[in-house]
């Protein structure tokens, strides 16, 4: 059971990924109350970004249910970029954006227009003094680190008023973001910039001091992913206001059956003290089954305050489902029986002899045993995983998912005129009259039918007629057309009084020179332009530091800072039980070599490079 204390009621955001206009549209059509999308420039999914006419082809849509889009500026800017942001985000207030995901500290010192400042998990949001600093600040929306627990998300909610968004689903960071620094380090890319190389991905070696190899080419920092479903409650209690699911990067298949999901697990928690943020309802078509579209093992995290058993050592990509076990091969047949019903063109893997996981389509299919597409050695006892559903993946394409919005429409006549009035569920009304020269009707009764009948149509408008009501004083004759055409324009005319009627939250600014809680002035800071540390030095950072991106790396440096801890996950926590390992531990990985910290204290693992 939710409840509120001292709160009237609450609204919840359901926050979904969009590659683009058509993946945010989707997404808004099956229950997303906001969407977040990046323009050409400044997004951290580089390989997502958006030219902005179909920023505004978004906006326009989502404004019709009362949904949000956020534009995401969530990298950090070169000196020569601070003028093309800023214009960036004029554009897109003046095109009707309702927030600004933003990372880079220059924005404080920008003219900026009204718009909703959100700051990024890129920010490092994990600490209260932090958060408070950004409120003073005049931003209004915290995007949580998603290593924080149920009883530190409540404390941060206790003692600030800012908004609070949090990850629910999708992949995972090992490290803290905006702490990750390990892809510039190894090729070049940063993560910071939109560019990461995944190097998390990556197998590794855990070696001890004395070249004991303690785990051999696993992948030791690839870690599950995210799915807090079954924590929505706790988290509303806890004071969460946004839902936030990760995939900017993932197929339509995911995107919609994942908020899908999350629609249907947030609806069964509505009741009088909360309430979803945007209008309408949705029909879906399919029954929503995270477990069949992309997905690695899932974990969450540390939600719960304990994190343990959140890594995917075997592999980082989607294993899918587990169909079945090797029971012997022929030829070019496996014979095993599962629990799925299979169709050719379906995608399996299983772990090889070598440990990596290898994939092959179904190209024939009878009772207990599959024909692979190509040679593929598979061995007794494998275990199949199906990661390509072809059949729910057609279910999800043909589906024809809906956002209808509940509208009452009231017919009258009078002096030869016909009044329209539509009232929706927003309380919007407008009102349409059609002049008609017509004589009365022999069959009023007739043609009050004709009226009720075409005027329940609502063709592809985003409306549900929820109650139709026609006068049955002075109906005229008109033909069937020319009702028709009545209908059209009230309902369009409605469109456009929903798009007029939808107001922005619009937030003033002052500048604020309170002194900053933070007590460090090194490459953490992420200073990429003059802008951003004449923020910081207002702000009481003295000399603050570039970011590695800008003066290249120099000397020993923390290349990831991590919640998550090899030790731990394996059961070799340092505070637990004696080791049989000497410290300090490396990582190897092909040429590359780190080093382990452990600051069992914080609870932190580090990793560093080796000079």
């Amino acid at each position: 059971m939710i409840t509120f204390v001292g709160m009237d009621s609450k609204k919840i955001e359901l926050l979904a990924p969009a590659k683009n206009a058509e993946f945010g549209i989707e997404a808004i059509n099956v229950g997303a109350d906001a969407v977040y999308i990046a323009a050409e420039k400044f997004g951290a999914r580089r390989q997502a970004s958006n030219p902005f006419s179909e920023i505004i082809k978004l906006i326009d849509y989502a404004h019709l249910y009362q949904a949000k889009v956020y534009l995401t500026l969530n990298t950090i800017l070169y000196e020569n970029e601070l003028v093309d942001a800023e214009k960036l985000i004029h554009n897109a207030w003046n095109e009707g954006i309702d927030g600004i995901i933003f990372q880079d500290m220059s924005l404080f010192q920008m003219n900026l227009p009204p718009v909703k400042l959100i700051a990024s998990t890129q920010t490092h949001n994990i600490h209260l003094d932090k958060i408070k600093f950004f409120e003073q600040q005049g931003v209004q929306r915290i995007i949580l680190g998603r290593e924080l627990s149920l009883d530190q998300i409540k404390h941060i909610r206790d003692n600030s008023q800012i908004e609070l968004e949090c990850f629910v689903h999708g992949s995972l960071c090992v490290s803290y973001s905006g702490q990750c620094y390990i892809s510039q380090h190894l090729f070049n890319r940063s993560g910071n910039r939109g560019e990461c190389a995944q190097a998390c991905r990556m197998k590794y070696s855990l070696v001890d001091n004395k070249n004991n190899v303690i785990i051999k080419d696993k992948y030791l920092l690839s870690l599950k992913d995210l799915n807090l479903s079954q924590q929505l409650s706790g988290m509303i209690n806890a004071g969460v206001d946004s839902f936030k699911i990760e995939g900017r990067l993932k197929d339509i298949y995911y995107l919609k059956n994942i908020t899908a999901f999350y629609r249907e697990k947030i609806d069964a928690l509505l009741n009088n003290n909360i309430s979803r943020s945007s209008s309408g309802f949705h029909t879906i078509g399919f029954k929503p089954q995270p477990e069949r579209t992309f997905h690695r093992p899932y974990t969450e995290l540390n939600i719960s305050g304990t994190l343990k058993n959140v890594a995917s050592f075997d592999s980082p990509k989607s294993l899918g489902r587990k169909i079945g076990v090797v029971s012997h091969t022929e030829d070019q047949r496996i014979f095993f029986d599962h629990t799925v019903q299979l169709k050719n063109g379906d995608g399996l893997c299983f772990l090889n002899e070598n440990g990596d996981l290898e994939g092959f389509l179904v190209n024939q299919c009878e009772n207990n045993w599959i024909l692979s597409h190509k040679t593929t050695k598979v061995k007794k006892g494998s275990i199949i995983y199906i990661n390509q559903d072809t059949e729910f993946e057609k279910s999800i394409q043909t589906a024809k998912s809906k956002r209808l919005i509940s509208v009452n429409v009231h017919i009258s006549f009078s002096n030869n005129s016909i009044i329209c009035n539509i009232n929706d569920e927003d309380g919007i009304s407008s009102s349409i009259h059609a002049n008609c020269n017509s004589e009365a009707s022999n069959s009023e009764e007739k043609m009050k039918q004709l009226f009720t009948t075409n005027f329940s149509k609502t063709g592809d408008t985003p409306f549900h007629i929820k109650e139709l009501t026609v006068s049955d004083e002075n109906i005229p004759f008109l033909k069937i057309s020319q009702i028709n055409q009545i209908r059209r324009d009230a309902l369009q005319q409605h469109i456009e009084k929903r798009k007029a009627a939808y107001k922005r939250e619009i937030f003033h600014r002052n500048k604020n020179n309170q002194i900053s809680i933070l007590d460090n002035n090194n490459y953490k800071l992420n200073i990429s332009n003059s802008q951003a540390k004449e923020f910081y030095i207002q702000h009481g950072v003295d000399n603050p530091s570039d970011a590695i991106e800008m003066k290249g790396q120099q000397g020993v440096i923390d290349l990831m800072t991590c919640k998550y801890c090899i030790l731990e996950e394996i059961g070799q926590c340092l505070q637990k039980q004696k080791n049989n390992f000497s410290l300090p531990l490396q990582l190897i990985g092909g040429t590359s070599k780190f080093k382990l910290l452990f600051d069992c204290k914080k609870c932190e693992m580090k990793i560093q490079n080796i000079l």
